[in-house]
């Protein structure tokens, strides 16, 4: 899947998008490995070996992936990995090796069942208590022209596994309902509670959730909430049913009893009491621009206030364009449409005990934004690398990924855009240095805030610099390299800050690390171990963090050295 591009299922894409900012959108840049037909760039070689995180012992039969850093363009994100992405297998002792390795920065990773994808770190710490390790960068691997790495060891970590059974009312097992394991995340400044793995309960109502990652989860029952005719339903007399239901049989998320997964542990005797509640019905019909019925489009529910990330009722249209969501527990939502071929539509709700009136929305017809690239004249920028994406005001991704299509002159358009306000974000190819110095739409300055976009007709202005800045440095630790943090570069002025701007890169097996294509301006540089991805986005742990910062200024075209000292969130 490309990366920035749009998902036909909302949550999917926002997962992809927010775990390919991790290399790259969040700027991560280091040099792109040489070109192979270079005869002046000596191969080099990549052995190691793949062992048990606890026990130490060798792993046979493990997929090692090699995997560059950076090329050029788009990194393709997907099973296949980045173009140059190669594999091997670890042999009977845990050995591996790669051969003929272009000079350049790669990541190195194994799989295998049974434990979590694991990571070349080479000392570097996972994430503390609490933390996600979904995205756990590790260390990345700086190969010179004809180097031999010989010791280039992967731990794997054992999954975790919770088993359990779901009951109803009367203690009688349910089959076919979704259990899922929730974690705490930070997305665009806002803590969420995501689904991180998922299983089917059974005949006997049992589930099993394997691939566990060691941190804090809540465990949510989900029962189903496609279409149909509630049983014993009035206007008068709301719905009694089933509703989510969080370990240990609770129907508030805040109540949620916390489980501690543990490298390897497998935690079982779990029992979940599915719950009734009052509910309510959301009916209505979609309406195509034209007003015409618009049958075959998926219809959403996602909670607005409760701090949770997954959908609460979904169903589709029928031919008459009618919907009906039933079982909606009364609360604030947020109302999606979308399907193959549609702009989407997004909406505030908010459903009462008592059923409202049914809903008529007609689809808002999409239009085109015309855009241009201005550069000075002897400007060296490659158009073809740019990416713009319009990101909704809420900053939680719903918003529009339209496809750019470069005309001439540095003219271009984004098709299908829908009437709303959104940030412009630009990303730029990491290889040529440039960057936006100001973003126009109108009268409207969208350099670094929310702009209404809603009628065709407005020009939206991006203007590109070539020059800009590098920040690069080493992280230690009490005078020793400190391979495998996360360094994070904050603008000064929280307005500039976002995925674009925020710079992101891990340091290399000697604590070294180099962020390209950084806007000029005044920075916080942080060296962050232990410390779960996005954190710095809480005000709270900012404020500590901000006492361990290095400030660094950026100019046009320089290039800022620093040095800083790994450190945790301090108490």
């Amino acid at each position: 899947m490309p990366l920035c591009t749009r998902s036909s299922y909302p949550i999917r894409a926002l997962v992809t998008l927010f775990t390919a900012s991790l290399s790259l959108c969040a700027g991560q840049e280091p040099a792109a490995p040489a070109a192979g037909n270079d005869p002046e760039k000596k191969k080099g070689k990549i052995e190691g070996t793949v062992t048990h995180g606890l026990s130490k012992e060798i792993i046979r039969r493990a997929e090692v992936t090699l995997m560059p850093v950076n090329v050029k363009g788009f990194i393709q994100m997907g099973p296949d990995g980045p173009p140059g992405t190669r594999r091997t297998t670890s042999d009977a002792e845990g050995k591996y090796v790669f051969t003929d390795v272009e000079p350049g920065r790669y990541q190195l990773a194994a799989q295998k069942s049974g434990f979590i994808r694991g990571v070349y770190n080479a000392g570097g710490r996972p994430p503390g208590k609490g933390a996600s390790m979904m995205f756990a960068m590790g260390t990345q691997l700086e190969l010179a022209a004809g180097q031999v790495v010989s010791n280039a060891k992967i731990e794997m970590t054992p999954q975790g596994v919770i088993t359990g059974r779901v009951v109803d009312e009367e203690g009688e097992p349910i089959q076919n309902l979704s259990v899922s394991t929730m974690h705490s995340t930070m997305m665009q400044g806002k803590r969420r509670m995501m689904p991180m793995g998922n299983a089917q309960t059974n005949d006997r109502g049992e589930f099993r959730l394997i691939n566990l990652m060691p941190g804090e989860v809540i465990l949510q029952v989900s029962p189903q909430r496609w279409g149909g005719t509630p049983t014993g339903a009035t206007d008068k007399q709301p719905d009694k049913a089933y509703v989510n239901t969080f370990y240990p049989g609770v129907t508030e998320m805040a109540q949620a009893a916390r489980i501690e997964i543990t490298p390897g542990a497998e935690l079982s005797g779990y029992e979940i009491r599915l719950q009734k509640a009052r509910v309510s019905r959301i009916k209505g019909k979609v309406l195509d621009q034209a007003g015409a019925p618009a049958k075959n489009l998926m219809v959403m529910l996602m909670p607005r206030d409760s701090g949770l990330f997954s959908p609460l009722g979904q169903g589709g249209t029928q031919a008459d364009g009618k919907f009906e969501l039933l079982n909606v527990p009364p609360g604030n939502y947020t109302l999606m449409i979308q399907g193959p071929g549609t702009p989407g539509y997004r909406e505030p709700v908010t459903v009462a005990e008592e059923p409202g009136e049914d809903l008529v929305i007609r689809m808002r017809s999409p239009f085109t934004v015309e855009g241009q690239f201005v550069t000075k004249p002897d400007a060296k920028i490659d158009l073809a690398g740019i990416q713009v994406q319009l990101t909704d005001e809420d900053g939680i991704g719903w918003g529009a990924m339209p496809q750019l299509k470069l005309g001439t002159d540095g003219h271009f358009t984004l098709d299908k855009v829908v009437p709303g306000t959104y940030k412009v974000q630009v990303y730029m190819n990491s290889t040529d240095g440039g960057y936006p110095s100001s973003i126009r739409y109108g009268d409207h300055d969208a350099t670094s805030q929310s702009v209404p976009i809603t009628a065709a007709g407005t020009s939206l202005k991006v203007f590109l610099d070539d020059a800009a800045g590098t920040v690069s440095g080493q992280a230690m630790d009490k005078e020793v390299a400190t391979p495998g943090v996360m360094v994070v570069l904050l603008h000064t002025d929280k307005s500039r800050r976002g995925m674009f701007n925020t710079k992101i890169s891990p340091t290399d097996q000697n604590g070294r690390f180099t962020i390209k294509n950084v806007v000029p301006g005044d920075y916080l540089a942080f060296a962050l171990e232990g410390v779960e991805f996005g954190a710095w986005e809480d005000e709270e742990v900012f404020k500590k963090l901000e006492r361990k910062a290095t400030k660094v200024t950026v100019t046009r075209g320089g290039t800022e050295t620093v040095q800083l000292t790994a450190t945790g969130i301090p108490q």
